[in-house]
């Protein structure tokens, strides 16, 4: 895996028109909480990032998913050569 500044993980998501709003932005919420849910619990430290979380679309422009949720991303996906764990999502990838 690459390892972003400061030990955090380059995370990036792959989002499409197409992609379910939930599953994409629940995904970012699940990796941002990693590693600090106790800590919020019992309010016993500061929260820590494993993850450095961006969302990429094919052309690195904002737009709406699923349901009209607006989407802005941080980076382009064909134009991105850097990290190495990669999710798409799509509104497939939900269980009807």
């Amino acid at each position: 895996m690459k390892v972003a500044g400061k030990g955090l993980v380059d995370v990036l998501i792959v989002a499409v028109p197409e992609t379910a709003g939930s599953a994409l932005y629940g995904m970012v919420d699940v990796l941002l909480a990693t590693g600090n849910i106790w800590q919020n619990l019992v309010r016993s430290e500061p929260p820590r990032a494993l993850f450095r979380v961006r969302i990429a679309s094919p052309l690195g422009e904002a737009f709406r998913c699923g349901n009209g949720i607006p989407v802005t991303t941080g980076a382009c996906f064909n134009r991105y050569s850097g990290p190495r764990i990669l999710r798409r999502f799509l509104s497939h990838d939900i269980p009807s």
